[in-house]
């Protein structure tokens, strides 16, 4: 028996519907995946930095080649038009709490150990899910809770050690997160009909303008060589910052993503191996197939419960 196609009020049919929003969900996730791997790979060309450079000034020309970047794209591919947006108020909102992740992982990451640090950074996928529903209004579903909470489940066994005795460090760690995650939910909002310089615009400006004066009070760092790593940090941070405002904006659920934040594990564990020569223990590879497992786990039950839920119709 032929399968009955349902025509919707705009002409459409249920299967086309079923495509439309099949192909948004995949470019959202190519694009999310896209967006932490460029954040990947300017944490590692950061990490590399702190070796030479105080972080306030690693945040400070970061910030100021990021704006610079997005204000020369901008005015080139969009001239003054490129301004003209009705969303002003959500990007500065955004701008602010972009500011505030950069601020709270920089106090974070200088009072507690990395492994600590991740396991709370990391409850960002579930606090995005979290807040999708109480936000955005989307459905609960036992199957979002478990791929995100197996997740982290996973992002514990990679971190190892148990959680040090609790401090600001802590508290700078869990606010990240919160920052992380209602930027996500904000990105949303905006959409992703803007200009794409614009999504970074603000975001590096407010956090030059926050981090210069802590920087210009350690005195002027000495350029050497290794200098030439904010030429990959800062376009690699525009790359992120845009790309992960595209892809929460284009998902037709924001939950759906949450669990590929986990992708910059991946990649952590690849660069510290090859680069930093560090090599994966037995807990490493646990944790990493949790974390994939429960993103292709997320996917296969938002496509079943999309099919079920249409079907009842």
């Amino acid at each position: 028996m032929a399968k009955k196609r349902h025509n919707r009020t705009d002409g459409t049919t249920e299967d086309t519907r079923d495509d439309t929003e099949k192909r948004a969900m995949i470019q959202a996730i190519v694009i999310a995946i896209l967006g932490w791997t460029g954040f990947s790979i300017s944490d590692t060309s950061i990490k590399l930095l702190s070796d030479d450079y105080a972080l306030s000034w690693i945040l400070t020309i970061n910030g100021a080649l990021g704006f610079l970047i997005a204000l020369i794209w901008l005015l080139t591919v969009y001239g003054t038009r490129g301004f003209h947006s009705t969303k002003w108020k959500l990007h500065i909102l955004r701008g602010i709490m972009v500011t505030g992740v950069s601020f709270f992982v920089v106090h974070s990451v200088s009072r507690l150990p990395l492994a600590d640090f991740y396991c709370f950074i990391f409850t960002t996928p579930i606090l995005t899910a979290f807040f999708s529903i109480i936000f955005l209004k989307e459905e609960l579903y036992f199957h979002r809770i478990l791929a995100v909470l197996a997740g982290f489940v996973g992002v514990i066994i990679l971190a190892g050690p148990q959680m040090s005795t609790f401090n600001i460090g802590v508290l700078a760690a869990v606010a990240g997160a919160i920052c992380l995650s209602l930027s996500a939910l904000v990105a949303r909002k905006i959409g992703h009909q803007d200009p794409l310089p614009l999504y970074t615009l603000l975001p590096s400006l407010f956090i030059f303008l926050f981090n210069a004066p802590s920087a210009l009070a350690t005195g002027m760092p000495t350029p050497d060589m290794n200098a030439l790593l904010f030429l990959l940090a800062a376009p690699m941070i525009l790359l992120g910052q845009i790309a992960f405002c595209q892809a929460f904006a284009r998902a037709p659920r924001a939950s759906v993503l949450a669990p590929f934040h986990y992708i910059q594990l991946i990649w952590g564990i690849l660069i510290g191996y090859f680069l930093f020569h560090e090599v994966p223990t037995v807990a490493t590879w646990t944790g990493t197939i949790i974390i994939v497992t429960a993103g292709f786990f997320l996917l296969y039950k938002e496509r079943r419960t999309e099919r079920l839920t249409r079907t009842e119709r």
